[in-house]
């Protein structure tokens, strides 16, 4: 549906839901999603979306840096309550 409108935010967000969902049986593929999906995002707010997701999925910590990172920048521009709240989460996280 969102793709008949062209809301790339939506279609966005539900390509992370289903690698939500897959992550639930093969961590591997939704790994490997989700840096394809780096490799073709240019937004800023993608970018960190991803790698915050990455982050959450495989506790890598290189994802961790850039997705705290890109939120500080991102926060910084505009004070956006959910940027707040995944750089504290990203903050508190080891």
């Amino acid at each position: 549906m969102a793709e008949k409108v062209k809301r790339q935010e939506i279609i966005f967000e539900s390509k992370i839901l289903r690698t939500k969902i897959i992550a639930q049986k093969d961590i591997v593929l939704a790994r490997e999603q989700l840096k394809d999906m780096l490799k073709e995002s240019k937004e800023e707010t993608q970018l960190a979306s991803l790698h915050y997701e990455l982050f959450k999925l495989t506790g890598e910590q290189e994802s961790k840096t850039k997705a705290l990172e890109l939120y500080l920048r991102l926060y910084e521009k505009t004070p956006n309550i959910q940027y707040k709240e995944r750089i504290e989460e990203l903050e508190q996280a080891e």
